[in-house]
């Protein structure tokens, strides 16, 4: 809050201590509050976002089949495996488990693809 003349050019920065929540009340004439309703929120949008730590890949080494755990509230997403050199090898969506079962031994990454948000893991394959 601050003081103000009848310009409303700020004056003077009112304080009485530490703030007790997001807005003070003052009886004192001339103070003015900065926000007008600092309670509302916008939400432009809504969207599930996973974190890279709630996704695992497992058996890891895999030895053909993998399951990829932590997608239980995403409904749309896509699964990539790509070889080291960035080519697509495998492709799924909407299933948690793939089979590995053609692809040659060695390593892997394994990208997630929901929405907007991407996770990316290390898979190594030793069938």
């Amino acid at each position: 809050m601050y003081e103000v003349d009848s310009n409303d050019n700020i004056v003077w920065q009112y304080s009485d201590g530490p703030p007790k929540g997001f807005r003070r009340e003052c009886a004192h004439p001339g103070i003015i509050a900065l926000l007008d309703n600092p309670c509302e929120v916008e939400i432009s949008s809504v969207g599930i976002i996973i974190a890279a730590n709630t996704v695992k890949v497992s058996p890891n080494p895999s030895y053909g089949t993998i399951t990829v755990s932590g997608l239980d509230h995403i409904s749309d997403f896509e699964i990539s495996v790509m070889d080291m050199l960035g080519k697509v090898v495998l492709q799924s969506k909407n299933q948690v488990e793939l089979s590995l079962r053609d692809l040659e031994n060695g390593q892997y990454i394994l990208s997630i693809l929901t929405g907007e948000t991407k996770v990316t893991k290390s898979l190594i394959l030793a069938q």
